[in-house]
C-alpha cells in the first residue's frame, strides 16, 4: 500500500469520526436544551447566572460594596446557605466530640 493511499484512508477515516461526532452533537442538543428549560433548578441557576454576570463585569463600577448588595440577595435566593453551613461544619464537630474514638 503506497503512502498516499495511506494518507487518504486516514483522512476519510478521520471525516468519518468528524461526521459522526456532529450528528451525535445535533441529536443531543436539543434533548440538553430541552431538559434545561424544564427543569426547575436549571432555571433557579440560570436566574442567578443571570443576576451573577452583569455583576460581574460592572465589577470595578460597582466595587466591594456595590458587588455585595447586587450579588446577596441573589445568593440567598438560590442557595440554602445555613444547610450547606450544616453540612460543611458537620463532620469537623464529629472530630471534636466527646463521643468520637481517639485516632
Amino acid at each position: 500500500m503506497s503512502e498516499a493511499t495511506r494518507m487518504t484512508r486516514n483522512l476519510n477515516r478521520r471525516r468519518l469520526v468528524l461526521a459522526c461526532a456532529a450528528l451525535l452533537g445535533a441529536c443531543t442538543a436539543p434533548a440538553w436544551a430541552e431538559g434545561e428549560t424544564g427543569d426547575p433548578a436549571a432555571k433557579q441557576i440560570r436566574a442567578f447566572y443571570d443576576s451573577l454576570v452583569p455583576v460581574m463585569k460592572q465589577a470595578r463600577e460597582l466595587g466591594l460594596r456595590g458587588r455585595y448588595e447586587n450579588l446577596g440577595p441573589p445568593i440567598r435566593a438560590t442557595f440554602d446557605l445555613p444547610a450547606m453551613t450544616r453540612i460543611a461544619v458537620r463532620p469537623s464537630s464529629r472530630l471534636h466530640s466527646s463521643t468520637a474514638s481517639p485516632v
